[in-house]
């Protein structure tokens, strides 16, 4: 699950659900933040909430006052001091749960299944692979052929030309 329990004796269950209602809570106030995670660390007087995501600022808030907002649920949901850290994700797209969220957000905006499944294989790809002299065409990775008279010579292995 991600979070240091640092608990009294048989108190772990109860830690437990209450990761989870933690979890669930921060979930239902941020959904289109981009959370790939939520790491939860406990000592005796205060709770430590560090939330991952691809868009921080919508988890912020102006001001702080969504921030804000998650903290005092938080503590009344927890009775504890709890303290909220936001960390961003530098690649979003090489996020499995990000990428998976995406393709859901598509599907659920009627995008046609094959096209939303080529588009999440394609940008980590491209993005990944850059700088190097290979480029993504259909699902293999082709090397990129110097073009001859205004034509790329196509892979043997590749079902259509680029």
């Amino acid at each position: 699950m991600g979070g240091a329990l640092v608990a009294q004796k048989g108190r772990y269950r109860e830690n437990l659900h209450e990761d989870f209602r933690i979890r669930d809570f921060i979930n239902k106030e941020t959904e289109r933040a981009g959370i790939s995670k939520i790491e939860i660390e406990r000592y005796p007087s205060q709770v430590v909430v560090t939330i991952f995501t691809a868009k921080p600022g919508i988890v912020i808030g102006r001001k702080g006052e969504a921030v804000k907002k998650i903290r005092q649920g938080l503590e009344d949901l927890t009775t504890k001091k709890v303290k909220v850290e936001v960390e961003e994700i530098e690649k979003p797209d090489l996020d499995a749960k990000l990428v998976a969220e995406n393709i859901v957000g598509q599907l659920e905006r009627r995008i046609g299944h094959s096209r939303a499944m080529k588009r999440a294989i394609s940008r980590p790809c491209v993005r990944v692979l850059r700088a190097s002299r290979f480029r993504p065409v259909g699902v293999w990775l082709v090397p990129k052929w110097p073009a001859v008279n205004g034509r790329s010579k196509p892979h043997p292995r590749t079902p259509f030309a680029p």
